[in-house]
């Protein structure tokens, strides 16, 4: 009896061994930086826009420093009305002011993550890769970029 029950473990836990393979999934951090001299505050108020909604289009959970020149508190409202109508929650961005004539800086920060076998990962790309990819990149994701309490 001794001897059947051995076995029967034996085999039990020989099955459930598995091979691990090495997580190949790299993760990058990237901040690009848009800086510029409010003089013409429409064309500044387009750039600016387009930098933040292009980056916000394509990493919907990037993050946003807003560092800016006192005396461009007026551009910086309106600036951040126009990107909050373009769906960018006041969680995601900080105004930094600062009294040197600077101008107005904008640093955009996201995260990147490629997998071996699911190419970049970004959520425009998700409904393509295969199973379990999205998951994966979420749980990086969350990993990289927990959730401020």
């Amino acid at each position: 009896m001794k001897a059947n029950l051995l076995l029967v473990v034996s085999v039990l836990l020989s099955g459930c061994s598995v091979s691990v393979t090495p997580n190949k999934t790299t993760v990058d951090t990237i901040v690009e930086t848009f800086e510029f001299r409010v003089t013409n505050k429409e064309v500044a108020m387009d750039k600016s826009v387009n930098f933040v909604n292009q980056i916000n289009l394509q990493y919907p959970k990037s993050t946003f420093a807003i560092n800016y020149d006192a005396k461009e508190s007026q551009f910086v409202d309106g600036f951040v009305k126009e990107i909050k109508a373009k769906g960018v929650n006041k969680l995601r961005y900080t105004l930094n002011a600062n009294s040197e004539s600077k101008g107005v800086k904008i640093v955009a920060k996201y995260h990147k993550m490629q997998e071996q076998t699911c190419d970049a990962v970004s959520f425009n790309t998700l409904k393509h890769h295969p199973f379990g990819c999205s998951l994966e990149y979420n749980r990086r994701l969350s990993m990289t970029n927990p959730v401020a309490e």
